[in-house]
C-alpha cells in the first residue's frame, strides 16, 4: 500500500487548504472520527474558498482513510513534552529515559518510549515475574489443599479428587497488563522497523507464560507496589500512558486498520503541573488532584478542581490551582469566575490560573473576598528553570 497523504499543522494554529486539496468526503470522515480533536471550516466565499483545519488542543497522528491523515504537533518543543510525560506518568525517579532526549516527531516520541517500554519488560522477565498466591480449584489425581468432599461423594469413581488450594503464579493483573500493551503496540502498526521486532519479543516472552485478557489505562491507575514488585511501576506507566493514547482501531475496508495516536495536552499539562509540585512543594505544604466538591444532594452538580493546597500540618486547604493549556492575551471572565466558585466551594481566599507561557497581560486581582492571580510555568524554556521560577512565585502568593 502507497504512503497516506499527510496533512500536517501545528497546535491551536489554523492549517489553510485550497478547496481542491481536500474532498468533502474526507472533510466529513475528519469531522466525524475527530470532531472533540479538531475543527473543520468548509469552503465559501467568506473564507476565499478555502478548508480551514484547526487543532483543539490535541497533538498527534489522525488517520482519516489509508488514503489520507492529519499529523497535528505541539507547540511546545518535542524535548520538554518528553520531559513532561517523564513527570505525568511518573518515570523521572527511576531514571528509565536518557539525560539528553533528542526526538523530532510525535512518531518518533512514540517509538522511542515503545521501546523503553519493551526494554523494562524484558529486563524484568529475565529477572523472573513478580508472583501471587492464587486461590483455585481443580480435579486432580491427588491431595492438595482442601478436598471438596461432598462433590467427590457424588461421583467417586473418577479417581480424581476437587481440591481448592493456592497456587503461585505469575498469570495476575501485574503481568497481564504489560502483556496486554504490549500487544496494542504491536498491532498498532506505529513502530520502526528496529523497534518492532524488540516489541514482539517482549510480547513473547509474556504471553508464553501467562493470559493477556484486555485492559483499560484506569487499570494502571491505584495499584499496590512494594519492595517485590515496585520496579513494576514506571512500566505500568509506560502502559498507562500508551492504553491512555492509543485509540481504538478504526475500519476502513476489508481488515485494514489503524488506531490514531492522540495527546490531549490540557490534560497532559494538568498531570505535569500536578506532579511537578507533588515533588517539588516544601514539607508543609500538600497538592491533591482532582478534588470533587459536592454541590447538591443528589450529587448531579459537582466541582472537580485541578489542584488544591493543603497545610499538610493542620490538614486545610490554603488554595486553588486551575490549569488552563491556552495562551490568550489576557484571562477571560469565565475562567476567573471558575477559579474564584472553585476557592469559595473549598473555602479559601485564594485562586491561582496557571499557563503554559507568559501572557501579555498577567492578572491580580481580588474578587469579593478571593485574590485571584496568573501564573505562568512556560513551556517555552528548560523545564527545571521555568518550574523553579513558578513555585518561587506560587508561594510568594501563598
Amino acid at each position: 500500500m502507497a504512503n497516506p497523504r499527510i496533512i500536517r499543522l501545528s497546535e491551536r494554529k489554523p492549517k489553510t487548504l485550497r478547496r481542491d486539496e481536500l474532498s468533502e468526503d474526507l472533510a466529513l470522515r475528519l469531522c466525524r472520527k475527530y470532531s472533540h480533536a479538531v475543527t473543520v471550516e468548509f469552503p465559501t466565499p467568506l473564507n476565499e474558498d478555502r478548508w480551514t483545519i484547526t487543532s483543539q488542543g490535541w497533538i498527534g497522528y489522525l488517520p482519516v482513510s489509508p488514503e489520507f491523515s492529519v499529523e497535528i504537533f505541539p507547540h511546545i518543543l518535542i524535548d520538554n513534552l518528553f520531559r513532561m510525560l517523564e513527570y505525568a506518568y511518573r518515570l523521572k525517579n527511576f531514571k528509565i529515559l536518557p539525560g539528553t532526549i533528542r526526538v523530532k516527531s510525535i512518531q518518533e516520541l512514540f517509538d522511542r518510549l515503545a521501546h523503553v517500554l519493551a526494554d523494562l519488560a524484558i529486563a524484568r522477565r529475565r529477572r523472573g515475574l513478580y508472583r501471587e498466591y492464587v486461590a483455585t480449584s481443580d480435579d486432580i489425581p491427588f491431595v492438595r489443599g482442601r478436598v471438596d468432599f461432598a462433590r467427590h461423594v457424588q461421583q467417586p469413581w473418577r479417581g480424581r479428587l476437587d481440591c481448592e488450594f493456592e497456587e503461585h503464579t505469575a498469570d495476575i493483573s501485574d503481568n497481564q497488563l504489560i502483556a496486554y500493551c504490549l500487544e496494542q503496540i504491536a498491532r498498532s502498526g506505529r513502530c520502526s522497523e528496529a523497534t518492532i521486532p524488540h516489541i514482539r519479543r517482549a510480547y513473547r516472552m509474556y504471553a508464553s507464560e501467562i493470559a493477556v485478557p484486555q485492559f483499560d489505562a484506569k487499570a494502571c491507575l491505584g495499584r499496590l507496589y512494594h519492595r517485590l514488585n515496585q520496579d513494576y511501576e514506571p512500566i505500568h506507566g509506560l502502559c498507562r500512558f500508551f492504553l491512555e493514547h492509543l485509540g481504538p482501531h478504526l475500519e476502513y475496508s476489508g481488515d485494514h486498520t489503524m488506531p490514531p495516536f492522540m495527546l490531549n495536552m490540557d490534560r497532559l499539562f494538568e498531570l505535569f503541573v500536578a506532579e511537578w509540585l507533588t515533588k517539588h512543594l516544601p514539607p508543609s505544604l500538600q497538592a491533591r488532584v482532582q478534588e470533587t466538591v459536592k454541590l447538591d444532594p443528589t450529587n448531579r452538580l459537582q466541582f472537580h478542581i485541578d489542584l488544591v493546597i493543603y497545610d499538610r500540618d493542620q490538614g486545610v486547604p490554603i488554595a486553588i490551582l486551575d490549569t488552563k493549556y491556552k495562551r490568550p492575551k489576557t484571562p477571560n471572565t469565565a475562567d476567573v469566575a471558575q477559579a474564584v466558585a472553585y476557592a469559595e466551594s473549598k473555602g479559601v481566599k485564594t485562586a491561582v490560573l496557571i499557563y503554559p507561557e507568559r501572557l501579555p497581560r498577567s492578572l491580580e486581582i481580588t474578587v469579593g473576598q478571593t485574590r485571584v492571580e496568573t501564573l505562568e510555568f512556560d513551556l517555552t524554556k528548560p523545564l527545571e528553570e521555568s518550574g523553579s521560577a513558578f513555585l518561587e512565585r506560587l508561594l510568594a502568593f501563598l
